[in-house]
């Protein structure tokens, strides 16, 4: 639903930019665990959560007119530095395993690192 003024007013563009700004930060915060094709992140567990995360992105980040990459990758930053410092949760399948109460828990534990507020 976060799109959906772009739907209506035929901006297809400015979704893929959006899109593409969201995961580049997220690949440029996470390098090893984006290319590692046996971790969650880079399996759908793990963009099932993203994309979950990416709605409440959106509207803080709309909230406060910025939905640039910028805005993306502190968010990226903020996880990444909460996530290290999380050593209860590493991001590995025995953390998350691959289902669909993995992929909750992964949203829930993102949404946590991101510091996001509503």
């Amino acid at each position: 639903m976060i799109f959906r003024r772009f739907f209506a007013e035929d901006k297809d563009w400015a979704i893929l930019k959006v899109l593409k700004s969201y995961f580049q930060a997220i690949s440029e915060a996470f390098p090893d665990l984006w290319a590692d094709r046996d971790n969650p992140l880079s399996k759908t567990i793990g963009y099932g959560a993203l994309m979950r995360l990416l709605e409440d992105a959106y509207r803080v980040g709309a909230r406060e007119s910025d939905v640039s990459i910028n805005f993306f990758r502190k968010l990226s930053e903020t996880i990444k530095r909460n996530s290290e410092a999380d050593l209860d949760h590493p991001i590995t399948f025995d953390v998350f395993p691959a289902a669909g109460s993995g992929e909750t828990r992964f949203y829930h534990k993102l949404r946590e690192w991101a510091e996001l507020t509503e």
